[in-house]
């Protein structure tokens, strides 16, 4: 039987779903980059899960969010803030959003419209990884 994301919460709770899911995109981006790093939150991570380089260089930023029921006014404040924080900070080369959902339709819109204006202004390369890239109907077998 195979189960999707969901099933962490089912599991773990919200919280403990969240470190799963992170944890898993550490893994998966430490196997990709050998310069890969997790980054603590402590009190904050400065909008950062994953680094790939060094601080003082353009960096890579991979940004997980656990948003498993789907993509509202809150996820979005959350996305622009994660992503302003990191960038008012550091030189990011490229953002990367990872989520563990497919979005809809009016979803992509909202991605296409806001990424399309960020990158007016900046020459940061951004990308979503949704659910399909992490497997989704294959990351849970009971």
């Amino acid at each position: 039987m195979q189960r999707d994301f969901r099933y962490f919460r089912d599991k773990y709770d919200d919280a403990g779903a969240r470190d799963v899911f992170e944890k898993i995109c550490v893994e998966l981006f430490q196997k990709m980059f050998e310069n890969a790093y997790s980054v603590k939150a402590s009190p904050g991570d400065d909008g950062i899960d994953i680094l790939v380089g060094d601080l003082d260089k353009p960096i890579i930023v991979y940004q997980c969010k656990y948003f498993i029921d789907g993509i509202g006014d809150a996820q979005k404040g959350q996305i622009r803030e994660s992503y302003n924080t990191v960038t008012e900070k550091y030189e990011v080369k490229e953002w990367y959003l990872c989520v563990p959902i497919v979005f809809t339709v009016g979803n992509h819109k909202w991605w296409s419209e806001w990424k399309t204006g960020k990158q007016q202004i900046s020459t940061t390369k951004i990308e979503l990884y949704d659910g399909i890239y992490f497997g989704i109907r294959n990351v849970v077998r009971s």
